[in-house]
């Protein structure tokens, strides 16, 4: 389930949230149920989780005798994320960054919280990233107390465009080597609508109408 964490502003109920994906993705979602959360050190950005300048002098100060690099290296083995876009419409660029020759689903904060709402063995925290430069800003926040989440949520100014939500999961049992986890969704509530690339052939578009019968869910072919 969706658990606010009081450092971070809640994300409103209406807003929209897209999210870009090939075919395969769709189809594990509506057949196990499941959304897929990636562990943030595997991510192809290897900025991902970790310190500025900034971050490192003040974790120094307020923890001396902590190696920053090994305490890194082990604890961003316990963040999982699942990304969203935050837009009122749909992003020609996501398309051909995450989407092409695939598919995207589009919801609502509301609509995801709702989704998670029966799963009460997990707690996700909804955060939207913030956008820093690393070189001069700090992903801790000026006068709030230290807290690690700041980092799977902060991201360089570079990926601003994204305007991305992440969902993050933060395993507190033992470290392991599992890259990825899946974590269980109603899918009716999840999917408000879903559209397909562009230039999609009227055999995909058949195809991703004949998998998700039964959800009564908007199928399109994107205009963008």
């Amino acid at each position: 389930m969706i658990v606010q964490h009081k450092f971070f502003p809640i994300v409103p109920d209406e807003t929209i949230l897209w999210q870009y994906m090939p075919l395969a993705k769709l189809l594990h979602l509506l057949r196990t149920g499941t959304i897929h959360f990636h562990r943030i050190d595997d991510f192809s950005d290897k900025k991902e989780g970790t310190m500025t300048v900034l971050d490192k002098t003040v974790f120094s100060y307020i923890a001396p005798k902590i190696d920053i690099e090994a305490y890194l290296q082990q604890d961003v083995k316990r963040l999982y994320i699942n990304c969203w876009i935050k837009c009122p419409h749909e992003l020609a660029l996501m398309w051909e960054t995450y989407g092409k020759d695939g598919v995207v689903i589009r919801t609502t904060a509301g609509n995801i919280r709702q989704a998670m709402a029966n799963d009460k063995e997990q707690c996700i925290r909804m955060v939207e990233v913030r956008y820093i430069d690393e070189e001069t800003e700090a992903a801790q926040l000026s006068g709030k107390p230290f807290n690690m989440l700041y980092f799977p949520t902060t991201k360089r100014k570079y990926f601003k465009q994204e305007c991305e939500v992440r969902l993050l999961y933060e395993n507190t049992d033992k470290i392991t080597e599992n890259k990825g986890i899946n974590i269980r969704v109603d899918v009716k509530e999840l999917i408000q609508e879903i559209r397909v690339y562009p230039s999609a052939p009227k055999y995909f578009y058949d195809m991703v109408k004949l998998e998700t019968k039964g959800l009564d869910v908007s199928i399109e072919l994107s205009s963008v």
